[in-house]
């Protein structure tokens, strides 16, 4: 707030210089490379209006082109995270010096090698379509001066493990008699299925050598990642095919097992198994036995798998040479982006845990009755 006018984000001295910037670094058109960070996990392009177009369709329908091209060269490399931005000046009529800047911002969308790129870039397009004709119909009496450009950020983005890629543990893998195709998206049981008609030595990662048998089995109908009661529906859709789960048993030490065995009582609760169902607790690291609980005691015992550090201020200043520290060795980062400029959080991973940075609120607090 500037006396009692409402200042738009856009508008405050910093939005603008950084606005000034980039749009006095961008010499070409189509989309230019401004900045990156956090060791290229995002890149940030910005393309300028330099033919002057009066109005946003047409121009995202100008850049539409070179941001296919853009998306596909990053998706070759692995799956990712994009966002845009649009800006734009505008103004009141017939009110002299009432110039403002406004953008327009399109959700982080996740891409896979399998998404169809046209939809998903018509999609986002909609969407800051639609964001501008709500701004334009709550009467603040602006209209567009100028069409300035578009950010688009590209993130490389790691799927959730669980529903990628698990390593086998060493006593099945060191049999050599099965193949676990090492995917990055959620679509795990789809390349198990076809893996059966990859030949080759790079029958354990995913790309053209599989992609070209897709067409050999009927997959409709079916959720990614693929719980077990979505088989039934594959064998459905392919009357030839049946699909054999197998699990693998957890098996304790004798020692363990005896121990295990001669206690009567919850460790925790120290309700007696006469009355409660008795469970092993392990750990989920080695496997091994750590203690006799009851089924509630042990659903109850969950091990976090981030330690959670709060910082005040985090999504403006404080992150951007934070994370750079953090790059200090070759483990994976992770962000959730705010915005282009801004993150909600990012977590460090260190081995099977991830030290997760959070942003606090830097608002005053109200203490007005």
């Amino acid at each position: 707030m500037i006396g009692k006018n409402r200042v738009h984000k856009e508008n405050t001295i910093t939005a603008r210089n950084f606005k000034k910037a980039r749009m006095d670094m961008v010499k070409t058109g189509g989309f230019v490379e401004t900045s990156s960070s956090h060791k290229r996990l995002a890149i940030h392009y910005f393309a300028k209006n330099f033919n002057n177009i009066p109005n946003f369709p047409e121009f995202l329908l100008s850049i539409k082109s070179d941001l296919l091209k853009i998306l596909k060269s990053s998706l070759a490399k692995n799956p990712i995270k994009f966002n845009l931005k649009l800006e734009g000046t505008y103004r009141r009529p017939g009110v002299e010096n009432s110039s403002e800047n406004r953008s327009f911002v399109c959700p982080a969308k996740a891409l896979y090698a399998e998404t169809d790129l046209t939809e998903k870039i018509g999609q986002t397009f909609t969407t800051l379509l639609e964001q501008e004709e709500v701004y334009l119909s709550r009467g603040s009496g602006f209209i567009l001066e100028t069409v300035d450009g578009v950010i688009l950020t590209v993130y490389r983005y790691t799927p959730m493990v669980g529903s990628s890629y698990v390593q086998l543990p060493i006593m099945i893998e060191n049999k050599k008699g099965t193949i676990n195709p090492q995917n990055n998206d959620p679509k795990c049981f789809k390349w198990c299925v076809l893996a059966r008609h990859v030949t080759g030595r790079n029958k354990f990662y995913i790309s053209n050598n599989y992609y070209q048998h897709e067409n050999k089995y009927d997959f409709s109908g079916l959720s990614f990642p693929t719980p077990l009661c979505d088989v039934k529906i594959f064998e459905r859709n392919n009357q030839n095919v049946s699909i054999n789960v197998y699990g693998i048993e957890k098996k304790f030490d004798p020692s363990s097992k005896s121990m295990h065995n001669a206690n009567n009582i919850c460790n925790l609760c120290k309700h007696s198994f006469t009355t409660v169902l008795k469970v092993r607790d392990h750990c989920h690291l080695t496997g091994k036995f750590r203690q006799s609980l009851c089924f509630k005691c042990n659903l109850d015992l969950k091990q976090p798998k981030f330690v959670p550090c709060f910082l005040h201020n985090l999504s403006n200043y404080d992150a951007h040479f934070i994370v750079t520290e953090l790059a200090y060795d070759a483990s994976k980062i992770d962000v959730i982006p705010n915005s282009a400029e801004k993150y909600i959080s990012f977590s460090k991973h260190v081995q099977v845990y991830a030290i997760k940075i959070i942003n606090t609120s830097s608002k005053p607090i109200n203490t007005e009755l």
